[in-house]
């Protein structure tokens, strides 16, 4: 194949698709992006670790002294031994 031959196959190829020039082109690739629900499960795992540290947040401050006073009873259990 010639050199002229590849040009003409080039040229074909690109007319065969069309570009969209510059900013055309990356909307259209986030608007493609904007279809697709592969994040779901991990904005659904972060939502449900968050969940989580709130609750134990919430259980320290509510318990935080009866379990600072058990813990104190159980290391002097331990260091009396």
């Amino acid at each position: 194949m010639g050199i002229w031959a590849r040009r003409v196959n080039i040229h074909r190829r690109r007319q065969d698709k069309p570009r969209v020039p510059g900013i055309m082109a990356r909307v259209a690739a986030r608007l493609r992006l904007l279809g697709r629900d592969d994040g779901l499960a991990i904005t659904e795992y972060g939502m449900l670790v968050a969940f989580a540290a709130l609750a134990l947040i919430a259980l320290a401050a509510v318990f935080g002294s009866q379990i600072s006073a058990w813990f104190a009873a159980k290391t002097g259990a331990v260091t009396t031994v």
